[in-house]
């Protein structure tokens, strides 16, 4: 939560500062951070890389969770442009919940009892936070 709290300030800053940042140019910087600690992970831990068969015939898969995920930080990335990054990133919570619903819609898979108590806190909270910021 931290992390997301500080990252949410840092983009806000960058998208919205002084001489703003495109949103392309931030999620360049945030692609830049993410592949070295990715790099450093698998130097410390290089048995945990796939083989490149796997790779290979998971790379539609893989394609489409990148093109997800780049619109999905796109989308992020706007709206903490606009919005103030309290608001914004105590907003980013709903994605667990919106993960559990694609979880149900797209693979059948359930929520357990305790995720669904933990969705409708979540849900509350940023209710809570869109009335009272």
């Amino acid at each position: 939560p931290i992390c997301i709290g500080v990252a949410g300030v840092l983009v806000r800053k960058l998208a919205s500062g002084g001489k703003p940042e495109h949103p392309q140019v931030v999620m360049i910087y945030l692609s830049v951070i993410t592949t070295l600690v990715v790099a450093v992970y698998t130097l410390v831990y290089p048995a945990q890389v796939p083989s490149w068969d796997t790779i290979v015939n998971a790379a539609p898969a893989l394609f489409a969770v990148g093109l997800s995920g780049w619109l999905n930080q796109l989308c992020i990335t706007m709206g903490l442009a606009r919005a103030p990054a309290a608001k914004a990133t105590a907003m980013g919570y709903l994605s667990v919940v919106f993960a559990a619903a694609a979880d149900f819609l797209l693979f059948g898979i359930s929520m357990s009892p305790m995720t669904a108590v933990g969705g409708l806190i979540i849900v509350w909270s940023a209710i809570l936070v869109a009335i009272y910021r």
